[in-house]
C-alpha cells in the first residue's frame, strides 16, 4: 500500500513559520462580485488567514467598476503586502494584471513576475498550486533534484508555472498534453509523476510504475464529489505514495499564498 503524502501537516508547518515572523502588512484581494467561485475562494482565504498572522482584505467590484484604478490605487497603499486579481478575468479587462507592482504581485500573474521566475531570479516567486506542489514534496524529503519529473496538464495556472519551478529546482521535466502520443508510455518514465489536467480519474495503472511518486493537483465534481485526475484505487497498490484528493496539494496551497507574502514584503 503506497504511502499518503498529505497536506494538513505541511500547511501547519508553514503556519508556524508565518506565526513566529509576525508579517504586518496585509493581502488584498480585487475581484468581481458576479464570480461565484471566486467568492467562496476569497471568502475561505479571509478566514482562515488570522490563524497564519495575517489580514486579509477583499475587494468587490460590480460589473463596469474600473478595475485598473482600484490595483494602481492598492499598489500605492503602504499597508499592502500582496495583490491578488480574479483569474480569469473577463476579456475586456484580462491585461488588467499587468498594472499589478512587481513587489506586490502575490500570484505571479504580470508578465514581469513571470519573466522573474523563467530567469530564477532570487527575488522571483510563484504561483500559489505550483509552489504548494514543491512545498508538499520537499516536506516529505523527496528531491526533484534530477530526477525525471513528467507533468500531465500545461495549462497557465499550474502545469506551465510549476514545469519553470521544477526546472529551476534541478528536475528533468517533460510536459504532456492532448496531443502527447502514448500518454501512457511517457508517464511510465517518471520518476515522479504529476497531473494537473482537470480530468477526473484519468491516471491509472496504466500510467504509473513501482516505485513512483504522484502528485494529483486536479480538482473536479463527480455526482457531488470531490475528486482528483488520479484514480486513487487504481495506483494504491502500485505506487512508492501519493497526495491524495480532496486533502493532498489543496490545503498547502493557502500557506503558500502567505509564504508568498512573507517573501515579498521581505525581498
Amino acid at each position: 500500500m503506497a504511502n499518503l503524502l498529505l497536506g494538513k501537516p505541511v500547511l501547519e508547518d508553514i503556519k508556524s513559520q508565518l506565526v513566529s515572523s509576525n508579517i504586518q502588512k496585509k493581502v488584498t484581494t480585487v475581484g468581481f462580485t458576479y464570480d461565484q467561485q471566486w467568492l467562496q475562494y476569497v471568502n475561505a482565504l479571509k478566514k482562515n488567514a488570522p490563524s497564519f498572522g495575517v489580514e486579509v482584505e477583499n475587494i468587490l467590484l460590480e460589473e463596469g467598476d474600473d478595475i485598473v484604478a482600484k490595483i494602481q490605487q492598492l499598489n500605492f497603499d503602504d499597508q499592502v503586502g500582496g495583490i491578488m486579481v480574479q483569474q480569469p478575468l473577463p476579456k475586456p479587462v484580462a491585461n488588467a494584471v499587468e498594472t499589478i507592482a512587481f513587489e506586490k504581485d502575490l500570484d505571479c500573474l504580470s508578465s514581469k513576475a513571470v519573466n522573474a521566475l523563467y530567469r530564477n531570479e532570487k527575488n522571483a516567486v510563484c504561483s500559489a498550486t505550483p509552489q504548494a506542489v514543491l512545498e508538499l514534496l520537499n516536506f516529505y524529503g523527496i528531491s526533484v533534484a534530477g530526477k525525471n519529473v513528467v507533468i500531465v496538464g500545461r495549462g497557465y495556472a499550474v502545469g506551465r508555472p510549476l514545469a519553470l519551478l521544477l526546472i529551476n529546482n534541478n528536475a528533468t521535466v517533460t510536459v504532456c498534453h492532448t496531443k502527447t502520443v502514448d500518454l501512457p508510455k511517457v508517464c511510465k518514465t517518471a520518476d515522479i509523476l504529476i497531473s494537473c489536467c482537470g480530468v477526473p480519474n484519468m491516471i491509472d495503472e496504466r500510467h504509473v510504475k513501482d516505485g513512483m511518486i504522484v502528485i494529483d493537483v486536479g480538482l473536479s465534481f463527480v455526482d457531488g464529489k470531490t475528486c482528483g485526475d488520479v484514480n486513487a484505487s487504481a495506483i494504491e497498490n502500485i505506487v512508492e505514495a501519493y497526495s491524495p484528493v480532496p486533502g493532498g496539494v489543496g490545503p498547502v496551497t493557502r500557506g503558500c499564498i502567505f509564504k508568498n507574502l512573507q517573501k515579498l514584503i521581505t525581498k
